[in-house]
């Protein structure tokens, strides 16, 4: 989930399988009501309520990009529009063009990301946490052969603008509380940004192996062409 927090001018990109909705969640309880704050699912919004926090905010499209069906909506129900403007997996590239260069530039801009063989994993359990209407494919031919899933595999498109790395700090999801106590204390955010208590997006994961034991060699170097900008960025290893 996306989130602008002008109170504490920050910006929280959301990227996947980082516990991402858990971290943003977590966030939130120290938003304003001027904030922005992306939707989530409505299990995780239930979560966010019942923990009190701030809930889902200032997300939809303004008055400013109407479209001729948004200003019919509200002139005969009088209400407006909820087409979300900012959403939960927001690129670097269009949180910057919605939000503006002034803010974009000022506010400090973080995210966290992932061991990629890891993610693989985690990410492919996730996808055929359910029946399909499909045979499951194998780990290899999942990422060989659905365009989708090679593209969420990989977080860097959404931290980057034309090859570039854009935020401030790439966090590690290996280290997720050691890295939430750092950012809260550079972000100047009172107390202890825990996430113990959300319980969102819990893991689907069956294959409980670690990762180097799980993949065959050749996935293994599916896994590094595909994650390979992320790869060189973060030093990360097999």
């Amino acid at each position: 989930m996306t989130i602008v927090s002008h109170e504490h001018e920050f910006i929280f990109l959301k990227t996947a399988k980082t516990a991402g909705t858990s971290i943003a969640i977590a966030l939130s309880q120290y938003c304003g009501p001027n904030d922005i704050l992306a939707r989530v699912s409505t299990p995780d919004e239930a979560i966010r309520k019942q923990l009190g926090y701030s809930p889902a905010q200032n997300y939809a499209i303004p008055l400013s990009h109407y479209a001729p069906k948004d200003w019919a909506r509200l002139l005969l129900t009088g209400r407006r529009s909820q087409t979300q403007y900012f959403h939960p997996h927001m690129s670097a590239t269009e949180i910057r063009e919605k939000l503006g260069s002034k803010c974009w530039n000022r506010y400090y801009k973080f995210c966290f990301d992932r061991n990629p063989w890891d993610k693989a994993i985690s990410l492919y359990h996730r996808y055929w946490r359910r029946p399909r209407d499909v045979p499951q494919p194998s780990l290899h031919d999942f990422y060989s052969n659905f365009e989708n899933a090679r593209k969420g595999l990989s977080n860097y498109w959404i931290y980057s603008i034309d090859g570039n790395v854009v935020v401030d700090y790439v966090a590690r999801y290996e280290d997720l509380q050691g890295e939430l106590t750092r950012l809260g204390e550079r972000l100047g955010i009172p107390g202890k940004i825990d996430i113990s208590k959300v319980k969102a997006k819990s893991s689907s994961r069956t294959d409980k192996r670690q990762y180097r034991e799980a993949l065959e060699p050749s996935t293994r170097d599916l896994i590094a062409t595909i994650c390979h900008k992320e790869i060189a960025f973060l030093g990360y290893e097999f």
